[in-house]
Protein backbone atom coordinates (compact mmCIF):
# COMPACT_ATOMS: atom_id res chain seq x y z
CA UNK A 1 0.00 0.00 0.00
CA UNK A 2 2.84 2.44 0.73
CA UNK A 3 4.96 1.53 -2.08
CA UNK A 4 1.34 2.49 -4.06
CA UNK A 5 1.22 6.35 -2.53
CA UNK A 6 4.62 6.63 -3.07
CA UNK A 7 4.49 5.58 -6.57
CA UNK A 8 1.02 7.73 -7.32
CA UNK A 9 2.96 11.10 -5.63
CA UNK A 10 5.82 10.31 -7.94
CA UNK A 11 3.29 10.10 -11.07
CA UNK A 12 1.45 13.49 -9.55
CA UNK A 13 4.49 15.56 -9.28
CA UNK A 14 5.60 14.36 -12.78
CA UNK A 15 2.13 15.19 -14.32
CA UNK A 16 2.23 18.48 -12.63
CA UNK A 17 5.49 19.10 -14.16
CA UNK A 18 4.84 18.28 -17.22
CA UNK A 19 2.38 20.80 -16.47
CA UNK A 20 4.32 23.54 -16.09
CA UNK A 21 6.56 22.81 -19.52
CA UNK A 22 3.47 22.86 -21.24
CA UNK A 23 2.23 26.01 -19.63
CA UNK A 24 5.82 28.08 -20.24
CA UNK A 25 5.99 26.73 -23.59
CA UNK A 26 2.68 27.77 -24.29
CA UNK A 27 3.43 31.20 -23.10
CA UNK A 28 6.58 31.54 -25.84
CA UNK A 29 4.20 30.35 -28.27
CA UNK A 30 1.93 33.20 -27.64
CA UNK A 31 4.52 35.57 -27.14
CA UNK A 32 5.15 39.03 -28.96
CA UNK A 33 8.60 39.46 -30.44
CA UNK A 34 8.80 42.97 -32.12
CA UNK A 35 11.02 42.94 -35.07
CA UNK A 36 12.12 46.56 -34.79
CA UNK A 37 11.60 48.84 -32.14
CA UNK A 38 8.22 50.78 -31.72
CA UNK A 39 9.29 53.81 -30.53
CA UNK A 40 7.06 57.15 -30.27
CA UNK A 41 8.38 60.49 -29.99
CA UNK A 42 7.99 62.26 -26.73
CA UNK A 43 5.62 65.20 -26.49
CA UNK A 44 7.62 68.63 -26.61
CA UNK A 45 8.57 69.74 -23.09
CA UNK A 46 9.19 73.34 -22.33
CA UNK A 47 10.61 74.15 -19.16
CA UNK A 48 12.01 77.26 -17.22
CA UNK A 49 15.40 78.60 -18.13
CA UNK A 50 18.03 79.35 -15.61
CA UNK A 51 17.98 76.13 -13.93
CA UNK A 52 18.87 72.36 -14.84
CA UNK A 53 16.34 70.13 -16.83
CA UNK A 54 14.94 68.07 -14.47
CA UNK A 55 14.67 64.00 -15.46
CA UNK A 56 13.53 61.78 -13.14
CA UNK A 57 13.11 57.89 -13.59
CA UNK A 58 10.49 55.45 -12.08
CA UNK A 59 11.46 52.06 -11.71
CA UNK A 60 13.00 48.60 -10.77
CA UNK A 61 16.08 47.27 -10.03
CA UNK A 62 17.02 48.45 -13.79
CA UNK A 63 17.07 51.85 -12.88
CA UNK A 64 18.50 51.61 -9.54
CA UNK A 65 21.39 53.40 -8.61
CA UNK A 66 22.81 50.39 -7.12
CA UNK A 67 23.37 48.59 -10.14
CA UNK A 68 23.45 50.93 -13.10
CA UNK A 69 25.04 54.52 -13.76
CA UNK A 70 22.34 54.58 -17.28
CA UNK A 71 20.27 56.91 -16.00
CA UNK A 72 23.16 59.55 -15.30
CA UNK A 73 24.61 58.78 -18.30
CA UNK A 74 21.63 60.08 -20.48
CA UNK A 75 21.30 63.10 -18.04
CA UNK A 76 25.13 63.96 -19.18
CA UNK A 77 24.95 63.22 -22.86
CA UNK A 78 21.57 64.99 -23.13
CA UNK A 79 23.36 67.86 -21.40
CA UNK A 80 25.96 67.82 -23.86
CA UNK A 81 23.41 67.51 -26.51
CA UNK A 82 20.50 69.92 -26.04
CA UNK A 83 23.99 72.66 -23.90
CA UNK A 84 21.96 72.92 -20.80
CA UNK A 85 22.55 71.39 -17.44
CA UNK A 86 20.54 68.20 -16.54
CA UNK A 87 19.92 66.37 -13.53
CA UNK A 88 18.51 63.20 -13.30
CA UNK A 89 16.56 61.81 -9.92
CA UNK A 90 15.71 58.19 -9.41
CA UNK A 91 12.59 56.71 -7.68
CA UNK A 92 13.51 52.70 -8.09
CA UNK A 93 12.87 50.07 -6.26
CA UNK A 94 14.33 46.60 -6.99
CA UNK A 95 11.28 44.23 -7.24
CA UNK A 96 9.21 47.26 -8.00
CA UNK A 97 5.99 46.99 -9.73
CA UNK A 98 3.36 48.96 -11.03
CA UNK A 99 0.98 48.78 -7.76
CA UNK A 100 4.34 50.11 -5.94
CA UNK A 101 4.58 52.72 -8.64
CA UNK A 102 0.95 53.88 -8.31
CA UNK A 103 1.93 55.13 -4.45
CA UNK A 104 5.33 56.81 -5.65
CA UNK A 105 3.20 59.85 -7.33
CA UNK A 106 3.43 62.35 -4.94
CA UNK A 107 7.72 61.80 -4.79
CA UNK A 108 7.98 61.65 -8.10
CA UNK A 109 6.29 65.24 -8.39
CA UNK A 110 8.01 66.30 -5.73
CA UNK A 111 11.30 66.44 -7.85
CA UNK A 112 9.68 69.07 -9.88
CA UNK A 113 10.14 66.87 -13.26
CA UNK A 114 10.41 67.85 -16.93
CA UNK A 115 10.53 64.69 -17.83
CA UNK A 116 9.48 61.46 -16.79
CA UNK A 117 10.52 58.10 -17.64
CA UNK A 118 8.98 54.90 -16.45
CA UNK A 119 10.17 50.75 -16.69
CA UNK A 120 8.00 48.96 -14.32
CA UNK A 121 6.69 46.33 -16.61
CA UNK A 122 9.46 43.51 -16.13
CA UNK A 123 8.18 43.37 -12.43
CA UNK A 124 4.46 43.28 -13.56
CA UNK A 125 5.24 40.03 -15.51
CA UNK A 126 6.55 37.90 -13.05
CA UNK A 127 4.11 35.31 -12.18
CA UNK A 128 4.72 35.91 -8.13
CA UNK A 129 3.36 39.31 -8.62
CA UNK A 130 -0.30 37.83 -9.64
CA UNK A 131 -0.99 40.87 -12.13
CA UNK A 132 -2.37 40.26 -15.35
CA UNK A 133 -1.04 41.91 -18.46
CA UNK A 134 -4.77 43.81 -18.12
CA UNK A 135 -3.97 44.37 -14.33
CA UNK A 136 -0.92 45.90 -15.36
CA UNK A 137 -2.13 48.67 -17.90
CA UNK A 138 -4.64 49.94 -15.55
CA UNK A 139 -1.89 50.59 -12.83
CA UNK A 140 -0.12 51.92 -15.55
CA UNK A 141 -2.97 54.05 -16.32
CA UNK A 142 -3.22 55.27 -12.71
CA UNK A 143 -0.09 56.51 -12.78
CA UNK A 144 0.25 58.08 -16.26
CA UNK A 145 -3.03 59.84 -14.79
CA UNK A 146 -1.45 60.40 -11.19
CA UNK A 147 1.25 61.87 -13.47
CA UNK A 148 -0.65 63.86 -15.65
CA UNK A 149 -2.92 65.56 -12.52
CA UNK A 150 0.34 66.30 -10.35
CA UNK A 151 3.10 67.62 -13.29
CA UNK A 152 1.02 68.39 -16.20
CA UNK A 153 3.71 69.98 -17.54
CA UNK A 154 5.87 67.24 -17.47
CA UNK A 155 6.42 65.09 -20.52
CA UNK A 156 6.08 61.00 -19.58
CA UNK A 157 8.63 58.30 -21.68
CA UNK A 158 7.79 54.57 -20.98
CA UNK A 159 10.67 52.35 -21.57
CA UNK A 160 10.70 48.40 -21.92
CA UNK A 161 13.57 47.12 -20.88
CA UNK A 162 15.65 43.52 -21.53
CA UNK A 163 14.95 40.22 -21.75
CA UNK A 164 15.28 37.98 -19.04
CA UNK A 165 16.64 34.35 -19.43
CA UNK A 166 16.23 30.48 -17.51
CA UNK A 167 14.56 30.62 -14.41
CA UNK A 168 13.41 34.49 -14.31
CA UNK A 169 12.24 33.78 -18.03
CA UNK A 170 10.10 30.85 -16.71
CA UNK A 171 8.82 33.56 -14.17
CA UNK A 172 8.16 35.62 -16.72
CA UNK A 173 6.23 33.60 -19.73
CA UNK A 174 4.34 36.52 -20.91
CA UNK A 175 7.03 39.37 -20.80
CA UNK A 176 6.93 40.34 -24.42
CA UNK A 177 2.58 41.08 -23.79
CA UNK A 178 3.73 43.83 -20.86
CA UNK A 179 6.09 45.23 -23.25
CA UNK A 180 3.95 45.55 -26.22
CA UNK A 181 1.33 46.90 -23.69
CA UNK A 182 3.29 49.93 -23.50
CA UNK A 183 3.09 50.24 -26.74
CA UNK A 184 -0.89 51.03 -26.80
CA UNK A 185 -0.51 53.17 -23.52
CA UNK A 186 1.87 55.20 -24.76
CA UNK A 187 -0.40 56.11 -27.84
CA UNK A 188 -3.42 56.79 -25.37
CA UNK A 189 -1.59 58.58 -23.47
CA UNK A 190 -0.08 61.06 -25.59
CA UNK A 191 3.54 59.47 -24.10
CA UNK A 192 6.99 58.78 -25.62
CA UNK A 193 8.06 55.53 -25.97
CA UNK A 194 11.52 53.90 -25.95
CA UNK A 195 11.07 50.00 -27.05
CA UNK A 196 14.40 48.88 -26.15
CA UNK A 197 13.50 45.06 -25.99
CA UNK A 198 13.59 44.27 -29.32
CA UNK A 199 17.71 46.19 -29.26
CA UNK A 200 18.72 43.84 -26.49
CA UNK A 201 17.22 40.64 -28.43
CA UNK A 202 18.80 41.74 -31.78
CA UNK A 203 21.73 41.52 -29.79
CA UNK A 204 23.85 37.83 -29.30
CA UNK A 205 23.20 36.23 -26.31
CA UNK A 206 26.65 36.66 -24.96
CA UNK A 207 26.55 40.09 -25.54
CA UNK A 208 23.27 40.81 -23.18
CA UNK A 209 25.39 39.82 -20.16
CA UNK A 210 22.46 38.62 -18.18
CA UNK A 211 24.31 37.82 -15.48
CA UNK A 212 21.66 36.72 -13.36
CA UNK A 213 19.52 35.93 -16.34
CA UNK A 214 17.41 39.38 -15.40
CA UNK A 215 19.77 42.17 -15.03
CA UNK A 216 22.45 43.00 -17.46
CA UNK A 217 25.69 44.27 -16.61
CA UNK A 218 25.60 47.94 -16.25
CA UNK A 219 28.56 48.15 -19.10
CA UNK A 220 25.65 46.53 -21.39
CA UNK A 221 23.02 48.62 -20.31
CA UNK A 222 25.03 51.53 -20.40
CA UNK A 223 26.10 50.54 -24.13
CA UNK A 224 21.75 49.09 -25.07
CA UNK A 225 19.97 52.25 -23.10
CA UNK A 226 21.46 55.55 -22.96
CA UNK A 227 21.55 56.25 -26.91
CA UNK A 228 17.87 55.67 -27.55
CA UNK A 229 16.79 57.57 -24.41
CA UNK A 230 18.77 60.54 -25.29
CA UNK A 231 17.67 60.07 -28.85
CA UNK A 232 13.75 60.73 -27.67
CA UNK A 233 14.43 63.31 -24.99
CA UNK A 234 16.93 65.80 -27.03
CA UNK A 235 14.32 65.66 -29.95
CA UNK A 236 11.81 66.54 -27.47
CA UNK A 237 13.51 69.19 -25.85
CA UNK A 238 14.35 70.63 -28.99
CA UNK A 239 10.55 70.89 -30.23
CA UNK A 240 9.63 72.51 -27.39
CA UNK A 241 12.39 75.34 -28.37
Amino acid sequence: MRRTLVGGAALLAATVACSSVVVVLGATVLAVEPAAPRDRAAPAFVSPEGRPLQVTVLGTSLSSASRYRWPDEVGAELSRRIARPVEVHRVAQPGGTSTWGTTQIERVAATRPDVVVVELSVNDADVRHHLSVRDSVARHESILDGLASARPEASVVLVTMSPAVGPRAWARPFLSRYYAAYVALAQRHDAGLVDLYPRWNALPADERELGDGLHPSDTAATRVVVGPVVGILAAAAAAGR
